[in-house]
């Protein structure tokens, strides 16, 4: 029992790690009903046991905690209370500018006062940090930190923030009701079994635990994994200092709950691990729940593990071999990406062409730089311009470290980079015509994440030299360090989520209270076959409230009622109603489409020109009626 507390988290990890491993599996043959749930539980946890049992390695039986020096029980916690004074107040101004209201940013009702607070917080952890604490305490600090950061469109967002989640929260929700739904895919089932299972025993909403998976991981599993990695390749006294200054890097993976971004974070674990000597069996697991969820991520994670298991029996193996096994895998790894991507898409290779054109857009660089802010504002844009830089020279002087300290494990790292630079390459000349833009877009963002997930040890080792560096130096050179990077951190939490000002306009709305009433209100109003034309938001809303209950078969084509922007022709007519006019004959349009009579045209007040088309609706809609004080008008149109 003593050892299992000692390793608690890793035991989480894993217990995770194999429900999902094992949810996905029972659920695609199966289904994720009351009895395949108990056999998913009594897999994982028989799973458990024999790791526990029969492969638990000496170095994690002699794994022992650094024994301080004896301090005053005031000395030790006065710093910490102040910090946690700080950053109570801070999330206290999160909650309290949390909105229903349809948001383009969650700084239009987040207070300047926050970026004080939490520039405040930041700057007072780093001096809590390089006090004489235990790790587990400073890790503890760095995971409140790391919350709060990641969970600003968490808490500032009432109803929910992005598109996705949505989707997922309503299949979770039909899967919970009848056990499963059809087509089953390949992928996201290990993200599904984890939260029916948890909502199933817990109690706890599927909506809540979507919101919350992927930024609560992070926090919770993130900086111990960095920790681990830094206790044998970087200065373990000032690991928990260089944590705190990757907050400066981009965040915007893990603030929004989605399969994808969750294999993003369990890809991180896996690398992080594999180069934590005294975890033995962690990465193949992580590797292995990493494909139940996404190929995307999971292909190459399980490349990759296998890559630093050859180089762990090296000198066992005959130079031909090596190189021989070497080879094999830096092909499979670039192909692992495209390949991934027939998996998900369910199509052949025959289906693809290449595409020169496609490969030249992604080399177009634009390096423009304007100065049209004040001074914080011109501060974080420069931090956002120059991202991409900073991290490129940040990684060649980790590689440049670690060849030094390490040169089998480095290029091992330089390898899978090349190898999924080559996939990247390959993927992006190939023309998937068989999807629209959005997706084949969708899917080719994607890559670089990848590429660059692979690179971030070599980051962190940089910064990990740069913070040894800063420690060593005078106490004004260490303050104004410290000061430096909380600016840049404080910038970084600005520029990781949706902004409207005068540099960006990320335009997209959020789903409000008033998307919500819309839905509720036409669904009341009538018992008969309906469809509605409307934006993504009040579509999201009708997802989130009636999920997938309404569906029409039209010529081998189910169409649901709603318009989904990447869900075809009911999307089009909409854009037809808002862009050109709100004609009759379109509805009609519309209605024969789906098959039915009675159909509804929904306008949100902040839409581009909403007054005109309001006026206009009126003219051709049999009845009409406002919403939430005129923040949507809705129409009826009826044969």
């Amino acid at each position: 029992m003593k050892k299992i507390l000692l390793k608690l988290e890793e035991n989480i990890l894993i217990a995770l790690s194999l429900i999902m491993i094992w949810g996905s599996l029972i659920y695609y043959f199966y289904n994720l009903s009351w009895p395949a749930i108990i056999l998913t539980l009594f897999l994982s946890g028989l799973s458990f046991y024999l790791r526990a049992r029969f492969f638990q390695s000496k170095s994690e039986n002699q794994e022992k905690t650094p024994i301080l020096p004896q301090k005053n029980w005031l000395h030790t916690w006065w710093p910490i209370a102040i910090y946690l004074v700080i950053i109570s107040a801070t999330f206290y101004l999160l909650i309290k500018s949390s909105s229903s209201s349809a948001l383009i940013s969650p700084w239009q009702v987040v207070p300047q006062s926050f970026f004080w607070l939490y520039l405040s917080a930041t700057a007072w952890l780093f001096y809590v940090l390089n006090r004489q604490l235990k790790s587990n305490l400073k890790i503890w600090l760095l995971r409140i930190h790391y919350f709060l950061a990641f969970a600003i469109a968490v808490i500032v967002y009432q109803i929910g923030y992005g598109f996705d989640p949505f989707i997922h929260q309503a299949t979770m929700e039909l899967i919970d009701k009848q056990g499963f739904v059809l087509p089953k895919p390949l992928y996201y089932l290990g993200e599904y079994s984890l939260i029916i299972i948890f909502h199933k025993f817990s109690g706890l909403s599927i909506y809540l635990l979507n919101k919350m998976l992927v930024p609560l991981l992070s926090a919770l599993f993130l900086p111990k994994a960095i920790f681990s990695f830094l206790e044998k390749h970087g200065a373990p006294k000032r690991a928990a200092i260089s944590i705190l200054i990757l907050l400066a890097l981009p965040l915007n993976l893990f603030i929004l709950s989605t399969p994808q971004n969750l294999t993003y974070l369990w890809l991180l674990l896996v690398i992080f691990y594999s180069f934590a000597s005294h975890l033995s069996y962690l990465p193949l697991i992580l590797g292995l729940a990493t494909l139940s969820v996404h190929p995307l991520s999971g292909l190459p994670a399980l490349f990759f593990i296998a890559w630093h298991e050859l180089l762990k029996r090296k000198e066992k193996l005959k130079t031909f071999w090596w190189h021989t096994d070497n080879i094999i895998i830096w092909i499979l790894s670039a192909i692992s990406l495209p390949l991934s991507f027939t998996l998900v898409t369910g199509e052949s290779w025959r289906n693809l062409s290449f595409s020169i054109k496609g490969l030249v857009s992604i080399l177009n660089f634009n390096f423009s730089s304007t100065n049209l802010g004040g001074l914080v504002l011109n501060f974080c844009y420069l931090l956002a311009s120059n991202w991409l830089y900073i991290f490129i020279i940040f990684s060649l002087f980790g590689f440049y470290i670690w060849f030094k300290k390490n040169y089998d494990e480095a290029y091992l790292l330089v390898k899978m980079g090349t190898a999924l630079l080559v996939g990247f390459l390959l993927s992006a000349s190939l023309s998937f015509t068989f999807l629209i833009d959005y997706e084949r877009n969708n899917y080719i963002s994607r890559l670089p994440i990848l590429i660059s997930l692979f690179v971030l040890p070599s980051v962190v080792l940089a910064v990990d030299y740069l913070s040894t560096k800063i420690w060593r130096a005078t106490k004004t050179e260490i303050i104004s360090g410290w000061l430096l990077f909380s600016l840049l951190i404080s910038a970084s939490i600005y520029l990781s989520y949706p902004r409207l000002d005068i540099y960006n306009n990320s335009r997209g709305y959020s789903v409000s209270w008033a998307d919500i009433l819309a839905v509720k209100s036409i669904d009341k109003q009538t018992k008969n076959p309906y469809i509605v034309l409307a934006n993504q938001q009040t579509s999201v809303g009708a997802l989130k409230e009636l999920g997938f209950s309404h569906y029409f078969e039209k010529s081998g084509e189910s169409i649901f009622f709603y318009p989904i922007p990447t869900g075809g022709q009911l999307y089009q007519y909409y854009l037809e109603m808002v862009n050109d006019s709100p004609q009759r004959k379109t509805m009609e349009k519309a209605m024969d489409l789906a098959g039915v009579k009675e159909a509804y045209f929904a306008v949100s007040k902040y839409w581009w020109l909403s007054n005109r088309i309001i006026s206009e609706a009126k003219i051709t809609a049999n009845s009409y009626w406002e919403v939430d004080g005129g923040s949507i008008y809705v129409f009826k149109f009826i044969r």
